[in-house]
């Protein structure tokens, strides 16, 4: 499918949502019957940010249902249209909006045509008309004005009959929340006016389609091969979180996986569907990402000595430059996202209760409490965040940033300390680990030893028996070469002296030709015996190299041997010392067919534990120690309060905030942003700002509403916790099927209608 074109229809479909604002305490109602509205005075009314008010509110199942077609069971509410004024109740231009999926049911109605054209610029130049007659109208906004307005519309577009009774709702305008579907509508029209590719958003694009035919939640495939590689010593965290001695197996081989395998695009750990699990796993990948960086962080003798300068083009007021550190130093951020803020609450709760038990504290505080997670859910966390943890009453975050009694060479030391501990004692578990998978292989060559042995055995006694063979052959060669010279000797002495010297006188004598036989026959004999000494040779060497070779493998047998028998004394000492976290090849086919049902991680011993435990309080220090000895992340840090705030301008202001954005994930073990304010926090980002974004609960995101996640971030690691997506009014099948069928080229909208963990169930 073309991305464009999906693009677009996720706009629109957005877009076509009904819309009907929350109530809150302060709402106002007019309608015929109560004409009051709360601006009346002279002065004005209460809200110093003005008003926004809704005319109208119909169920859109009724003009569903006038269109012939079946409605949803639930009562979807939505308003006519919405306009904005300033305290005294007067219109603010440009803030006149018909509602997009009132106007579009009033279209197919007006036409009886389901499939009519759905053209935006029609519905815009509504609203540029109303906005232009708004301007004229130039009165306040009372009862009058307000009805006028109202049936003005309703009239307009022919829904006098499904709007009948004049209603109004006037809501005190609140600057600090910021609209949902606005949010991701921004995201995907920068992306549709966009066209640099962005892969991700391409294997979206092209992988949606087959969605429909592998829907259902695929267990991971596991084999033992697997297992066994994941729950490899070198493959565990060097850090702990603690009180997760019980790690399950399952969760030990997702957050190796999750750790060691960074390369991917996308990670979709489908068996993490509880939320304990995944709070767990964060906790993980959490400590596992603050080990790194601090490793990287003690590589500098002075902090200062990782960060370099970036000018700004314009600022000169405050600063002239801000700093940006390595890369290896920003690539461990916990970004994460969520629509749902019970996960994080939760998470966070998690960690405040073990890291409040920790005296004295090993990192900042805010709110009296270790600072692992920073929330940017609305501009009010916006607000939150600088007023009382970063600036704070009594001991905020720039405060404790210039705590001079943090050393770093000592907080250096101490980590590198226990990280050579660690270090040591993993390597003595991986020696442990390869003693037990090597057994099998130990047993295999001894077993081949054997039987090379064995076969030995028969050569060498073959070869000796050729050996023994030749010999004898040699000695009957030898006997008879003797005779045959006694026998030319004494025909030599009856030959006489002329005929033995001159037998070419004596060509036809009968002892000549006997004599002349004979040297022929010698030469014979002589030669059969130099090819049996050749034979005899090759047989002795051969012979002798079996015997090289067989006391050899003796020895290597023998040696093998005492191999297999230490291994296996010292495999039952490792049952006895790891019990349920000892494996071996049996074991793991056993776990592997029982689908990895174990409480417990494997090849994890409580002493390795308690050092990668102490191991992440020494990272927390050597982060708290680094930040507060560095005068570069000091400065970034007051230029990205004051970006916050609007007080600095620059050219690239919108490079500065993300690179700043980027500093301060340093300081915040973890980053969560609501997937409805990312929109907003990180408008400016651009494609592949952010390496890792963590998405536990991707069941309960629209894929609609992920473009801006997938293309800013370059790795998406992700569980399947929650179930479904379905929290929100969803868009009147009628307009889906109209959208789908004309932009897309789909008769069912069902197909594109998913949540992020639909697509990476297949990718």
């Amino acid at each position: 499918m073309e991305t464009r074109k999906l693009l677009e229809y996720f706009y629109n479909f957005i877009l076509y949502r009904p819309e009907y604002p929350a109530p809150k305490k302060s709402d106002h109602i007019v309608t015929d019957q109560r004409t009051y509205v709360p601006y009346e005075s002279i002065f004005g009314g209460e809200s110093n940010n003005g008003y926004n008010i809704y005319l109208g509110v119909t169920d859109t199942e009724l003009l569903v249902e006038a269109m012939g077609e079946e409605a949803q069971e639930i009562q979807t509410k939505t308003y006519l249209c919405m306009i904005r004024s300033d305290k005294r109740g007067y219109y603010i231009r440009n803030s006149f909006f018909i509602s997009p999926v009132l106007f579009a049911l009033a279209k197919m109605l007006k036409e009886r045509n389901s499939g009519t054209q759905l053209d935006l610029s029609l519905l815009n130049r509504a609203n540029d008309d109303m906005d232009e007659f708004m301007v004229t109208f130039d009165r306040k906004l009372e009862y009058r004005e307000l009805k006028e307005i109202f049936n003005y519309v309703v009239n307009k577009l022919n829904l006098s009959e499904y709007l009948p009774e004049f209603h109004c709702l006037i809501q005190e305008r609140d600057i600090l929340s910021h609209h949902v579907s606005d949010g991701h509508l921004m995201n995907l029209e920068e992306m549709i006016k966009d066209q640099t590719a962005v892969p991700r958003v391409d294997l979206m694009a092209q992988n949606i389609s087959k969605v429909l035919k592998m829907a259902s939640p695929l267990e991971e495939d596991y084999t033992p091969e697997r297992v066994k590689e994941m729950t490899s010593p070198e493959k565990n965290p060097l850090s702990m979180w603690p009180g997760h001695d019980g790690i399950s197996l399952r969760e030990q081989l997702v957050l190796n996986q999750a750790v060691n395998g960074r390369e991917k695009p996308f990670s979709f750990y489908r068996m993490i569907r509880d939320q304990s699990q995944g709070i767990r796993l964060m906790t993980e990948i959490m400590s596992a990402s603050l080990i790194e960086r601090a490793a990287a962080m003690t590589r500098y003798s002075k902090p200062d000595d990782a960060f370099h300068e970036v000018s700004f083009k314009d600022n000169k007021e405050f600063a002239t430059a801000y700093h940006m550190p390595e890369e290896r130093l920003l690539n461990q951020t916990v970004l994460m996202f969520g629509k749902d803020t019970a996960f994080i609450r939760e998470l966070e709760k998690s960690i405040g209760q073990v890291m409040s038990a920790v005296q004295p504290t090993p990192y900042f505080t805010a709110y009296d409490k270790p600072y692992m997670v920073q929330k940017f859910t609305s501009n009010r966390d916006l607000i939150r965040f600088l007023k009382d943890v970063y600036k704070g009453t009594g001991n905020g975050l720039a405060r404790q940033l210039n705590d001079a009694s943090h050393d770093w060479e000592n907080a250096r030391k101490e980590f590198r300390q226990v990280l050579d501990e660690v270090l040591a004692k993993r390597e003595e578990i991986m020696q442990e680990y390869r003693t037990t998978f090597g057994y099998q292989e130990l047993l295999e060559k001894g077993s081949a030893a054997s039987m090379r042995l064995e076969e030995l055995k028969g050569r060498i006694e073959s070869s000796e028996a050729s050996r023994d063979f030749k010999e004898n052959e040699m000695q009957k060669r030898q006997s008879l070469l003797e005779e045959h010279d006694v026998s030319m000797k004494e025909l030599e002495i009856d030959m006489g002296f002329f005929r033995r010297f001159f037998r070419f006188l004596f060509r036809n004598d009968a002892k000549v030709i006997q004599y002349e036989s004979m040297k022929e026959e010698q030469k014979k004999i002589v030669n059969s015996i130099d090819e049996e000494k050749r034979e005899l040779n090759l047989v002795l060497g051969e012979y002798h190299n079996l015997k090289s070779e067989f006391d050899s493998v003796t020895e290597d047998y023998k040696a093998r041997q005492s191999q297999l028998e230490e291994s296996a004394r010292s495999i039952a000492q490792y049952r006895g010392k790891y019990g349920k976290a000892f494996t071996d090849e049996e074991i793991l086919h056993r776990l592997v067919r029982e689908n990895l049902r174990q409480d417990q991680g494997v090849w994890l011993s409580e002493e390795y534990n308690d050092l990668r435990k102490r191991l992440l309080l020494e990272a927390l220090k050597v982060h708290r120690a680094f930040m507060t000895n560095c005068r570069s992340f000091k400065t970034d840090m007051t230029l990205f309060a004051m970006i916050l705030e609007g007080k600095v301008q620059d050219r690239d202001l919108n490079r500065a905030y993300v690179d700043l954005l980027k500093v301060f994930s340093m300081m915040t073990p973890i980053l969560y942003i609501a997937t409805d304010y990312e929109p907003y926090f990180l408008s400016v980002a651009g494609p592949d700002d952010f390496k890792n974004a963590f998405i536990p609960e991707a069941v309960r995101i629209p894929l609609a509403e992920t473009v801006g996640i997938l293309s800013k971030s370059s790795r998406i690691t992700a569980f399947n916790i929650g179930k479904d997506h379905w929290n929100f009014p969803e868009t009147p099948d009628i307009i889906a099927k109209n959208l789908a069928s004309r932009i897309v080229g789909i008769k069912d909208p069902q197909t594109l209608d998913r949540s992020l963990a639909d697509l990476l169930n297949i990718l």
